[in-house]
């Protein structure tokens, strides 16, 4: 549960709640809206999510959101401001009430072998989770699995410069869910990126990639497997 609340957070979740009050939708043949629209509430925002305090046996570091608010808040605040509004309730729907998430820290290393986890929510997490690759960090490839109630989660990964990631998402989740990721890329960053569909009856899945350094390059290869 997020407690530290400095006005410039405060200020981002108003402005999402804002676009989602405005409901600024495509429609899609894609998914039924009505059936998504019943995501957008929930009983209790009371809700968290397990840390997945493994990762720093690997080289990595995490922060809860409380830890990242009084540890790095100049750069928590600069990569919300870099993100994207949100085109549709859902995304903003996230934004604006995430009650738990992490954030990871990849140094400068050269990683060799696979890091993998999982991140399993409970019924009312609704989670924001922040992935920021550290300037020279070289080889890192990071195996995400979404499992049983993860139902809400928005994901910013920010590469700077001269770093390379493999980041692939394994859906295996019971039935619906709302999942939206934005990828920042600075000077020669290089990232392959991957959503694998391997369970759930309807997932509103977006992802959204920017070349804003020279010499970055994004790769995204998507899979479905249908039984």
């Amino acid at each position: 549960m997020l407690q530290l609340q400095p006005s410039w957070l405060r200020g981002y979740r108003q402005k999402n709640l804002s676009i989602l009050e405005k409901k600024p939708l495509k429609k899609s043949q894609y998914f039924s809206v009505a059936e998504l629209d019943q995501s957008l509430s929930i009983q209790d925002n009371q809700a968290e999510t397990q840390i997945p305090k493994e990762l720093e046996k690997k080289g990595l570091k995490v922060f809860t959101w409380n830890q990242a608010l009084l540890s790095i808040p100049d750069k928590i605040k600069y990569i919300l401001e870099k993100e994207e509004n949100p085109k549709n309730q859902y995304e903003a729907f996230i934004n604006s009430n995430f009650n738990t998430g992490f954030i990871i820290i990849a140094k400068d290393d050269n990683f060799k072998d696979l890091i993998e986890f999982e991140i399993k929510g409970q019924k009312n997490s609704i989670i924001k989770n922040i992935v920021i690759i550290e300037k020279n960090t070289q080889n890192l490839k990071i195996l995400q699995h979404l499992r049983e109630d993860t139902k809400y989660l928005n994901q910013t990964i920010f590469l700077e410069e001269n770093s390379q990631l493999v980041f692939v998402k394994v859906f295996d989740i019971k039935d619906q869910a709302l999942v939206n990721q934005q990828n920042f890329l600075q000077k020669d960053a290089r990232l392959i990126t991957s959503n694998v569909f391997v369970n759930g009856e309807t997932i509103h899945a977006r992802t959204l990639n920017y070349l804003v350094g020279e010499g970055s390059d994004i790769k995204q290869f998507d899979f479905s497997y249908l039984d």
